[in-house]
């Protein structure tokens, strides 16, 4: 497990990365979310987030590195928005992780994912996913407004095991949503999904490059094109 332990306390989250905020590495760090059972708050273990306004503007939050990190025990009550990482910026780099999100069960359609993320120039890899209850990773353009961002993001070598826990909504190891463009997707093993495993559907999702992945156990479909997509 990777150095020091951040217990995020009861409610709060156990790193908030905010607006005007640029060329932050987080390394070598374990978040121990269990404290994060707050119905309703929202609270996600790891957030990185850009300024209000253009994602492009030379404030906005970008160049944020998360590096060699561990989640567990990542809470989700019923009620709750709560996920693991969330990141809305441009250019984050995840690598090397692991989390654990047998707690991540229960929240409503936008919680419960163990990643949920938005922006261009991100790129996730070497990292282990179990146990999350929606996907154990959601790339979705939430406002549906930004149509030149969520450009030139990679997926890379990541295992996804036991995804899709909660028992109602979208879930299951992998899903790319509305305007998504060209997203690499390589290299990323799903084991015993409880629903699907890959999903592309949505709004403006198109041109994306899905290889050399394995898909085992899944519940539903390994692979599904959904409405909208191209």
């Amino acid at each position: 497990t990777p150095g020091a332990v951040i217990l995020a306390p009861t409610g709060i989250e156990g790193a908030t990365v905010n607006g005007n905020t640029q060329y932050w590495q987080l390394e070598d760090l374990t978040w121990d979310c269990r404290g994060l059972g707050d119905p309703g708050s929202g609270a996600n273990c790891v957030s990185i987030n850009w300024r209000p306004g253009p994602q492009e503007a030379p404030e906005a939050t970008s160049h944020i590195a998360l590096r060699r990190i561990a989640l567990t025990h990542v809470a989700n009550p019923p009620g709750s928005h709560s996920t693991g990482i969330q990141a809305f910026a441009n250019d984050v780099t995840i690598e090397d992780f692991t989390m654990d999100g047998t707690s991540i069960q229960d929240g409503d359609y936008q919680g419960s994912h163990c990643m949920y993320v938005a922006g261009s120039r991100q790129v996730f890899r070497r990292g282990t996913l179990r146990n999350c209850g929606g996907y154990g990773i959601q790339r979705n353009d939430t406002d549906m407004t930004w149509t030149q961002g969520n450009r030139g993001n990679q997926i890379v070598d990541i295992r996804i095991e036991d995804a899709g826990r909660r028992a109602s909504g979208s879930r299951g190891c992998l899903a790319l949503y509305h305007n998504q463009q060209g997203v690499l997707v390589a290299g990323v093993t799903c084991v015993r999904s409880r629903s699907q495993g890959m999903l592309v559907e949505g709004k403006g999702s198109t041109g994306h490059v899905l290889v050399h992945n394995t898909i085992v156990g899944s519940a539903t479909r390994c692979l599904s094109g959904g409405s909208d997509a191209s």
